[in-house]
């Protein structure tokens, strides 16, 4: 199952997402297609359980893109109640960039991602 953001490598997305966490979603948002095969929630909100990276918490809303073109690329839409690495950032700070399921594999290795590499 591919999800938002799925053609994105984490380390880049590190480096452009202002904050990642692992959160769930409590309401998926209004999808509103844009014709360009995406559809683009808004509004949809989540929990926050974990902060890897920047100051984010609790419960808060945000806006996602789910792409919907049949083939090899098309991404699923997330659920509610299961736990994600959510990459957050851009022009506005809640946009989710990209969606990992946060298993303890993900997890590790975002972990590893943002850790200061030596002479850097």
């Amino acid at each position: 199952m591919l999800l938002t953001g799925h053609a994105e490598k984490n380390e880049d997305m590190i480096r452009q997402s202002a904050n990642i966490v692992i959160a769930e979603f409590t309401n998926l948002g209004s999808p509103g297609a844009d014709g360009s095969g995406e559809d683009s929630y808004s509004q949809a909100e989540i929990t926050v359980i974990s902060t890897l990276k920047g100051t984010l918490s609790g419960k808060l809303e945000v806006d996602y893109s789910v792409f919907l073109i049949p083939g090899k690329d098309q991404e699923a839409t997330p659920a509610i109640g299961v736990s994600y690495i959510m990459f957050i950032g851009g022009l506005n700070q809640y946009v989710i960039k990209k969606l990992l399921p946060a298993t303890e594999a993900n997890i590790t290795s975002v972990k590893m991602l943002l850790k200061p590499q030596p002479g850097h």
